[in-house]
């Protein structure tokens, strides 16, 4: 079983209704950020299903999201608020996505990075789906990777005694 598109554009909205009070919609572009400074928050899931949940999304957006899960105007926000409110987001579609894989499974802790010219390269994991959606005319993109088990040919490592 795996993760699809069409469940990301269900749960995606779902949560930031719910969370935020927003709708976003889902959009056929492809968001490039070039130069500009964005964000990325990461999820794992372990267990029987191993893989992580990835939230790219604009400053615009994420500064607005937590405006609203904060109740604080956004120009009174810190930095490091805004990024606690995109790691909640995606801790939360994380959960959701936790729900669709085989189980049992564990969702580990969120982490947020910031910058621009990400290069995204997770080793041995394959991008299962991928959805973008538009939040108060920006962007943001939420994709799901499934690590992939690799046969190196060496015996196993036996448990230490």
């Amino acid at each position: 079983m795996s993760v699809t598109t069409l469940e990301l554009v269900e749960i995606v909205p779902y949560v930031w209704d719910c969370v935020l009070g927003q709708s976003v919609d889902p959009v056929a572009i492809e968001l490039d950020w070039g130069d500009h400074k964005h964000l990325c928050a990461v999820i794992s899931i372990s267990g029987q299903w191993t893989g992580d949940v990835v939230l790219e999304s604009s400053v615009e957006v994420a500064r607005a999201a937590a405006s609203r899960m904060f109740s604080t105007p956004e120009e009174d926000l810190a930095f490091d608020e805004v990024q606690d409110a995109l790691a909640e987001l995606a801790n939360v579609i994380g959960g959701n996505i936790k729900s669709l894989v085989p189980g049992p499974s564990h969702l580990g802790l969120p982490s947020v990075t910031s910058g621009s010219h990400f290069d995204h390269r997770y080793s041995f994991a394959a991008q299962l789906c991928e959805a973008s959606f538009a939040a108060r005319g920006a962007g943001f993109r939420v994709s799901v990777w499934e690590k992939i088990e690799r046969d190196t040919g060496a015996p196993p490592i036996p448990a230490p005694r």
